[in-house]
């Protein structure tokens, strides 16, 4: 039974507003908050359809993301997160890479989850080929709709 689904956040729920933009969106948010008046918004947008799928599961999973910085700490994106997520993993502060499977069975043992009772996804294949060698059902983000596919899958054949 799948007790827990994780998700990246940089380029699965969080994108730069430009969509042509391929550089860190670690970088681009280190440059931009320092401007003045500075809003998030100007430069990133969040997958508001996504947020939306992840809370319609709240009943029967709790939902994580896992993250490598700390982008998801800018008090601008809490109104989003706060009603969705259980909580919020980085990288940068359990000290283990994402591409690390030891950082995953660190989280799993936080939360009190199986590998085989958990669901991640992101968007490099690095980090999705570290979650399936802890034993997470893992697949690379690609759409929203491949995303929603994927997970109502896995979720029925763990009945």
């Amino acid at each position: 039974m799948i007790k827990t689904i994780i998700s990246d956040f940089s380029r699965v729920i969080f994108f730069a507003k430009d969509n042509s933009y391929q550089g860190s969106l670690n970088g681009l948010y280190q440059r931009s908050f320092k401007k003045e008046n500075y809003n998030i918004f100007d430069y990133f947008k969040i997958n508001t359809e996504l947020l939306d799928f992840y809370a319609s599961l709240k009943n029967s999973c709790s939902i994580y993301i896992f993250t490598s910085e700390l982008i998801q700490e800018d008090p601008q994106f809490e109104p989003y997160l706060q009603p969705v997520f259980n909580g919020i993993y980085s990288a940068a502060k359990i000290g283990l890479s994402k591409n690390n499977k030891e950082s995953y069975k660190k989280i799993l043992q936080e939360i009190s989850v199986k590998p085989e009772e958990a669901i991640y996804m992101d968007d490099k294949m690095e980090n999705i080929e570290a979650a399936k060698s802890a034993g997470l059902h893992a697949f690379q983000y690609t759409s929203n709709e491949d995303l929603f596919v994927k997970i109502k899958e896995i979720i029925s054949a763990n009945i």
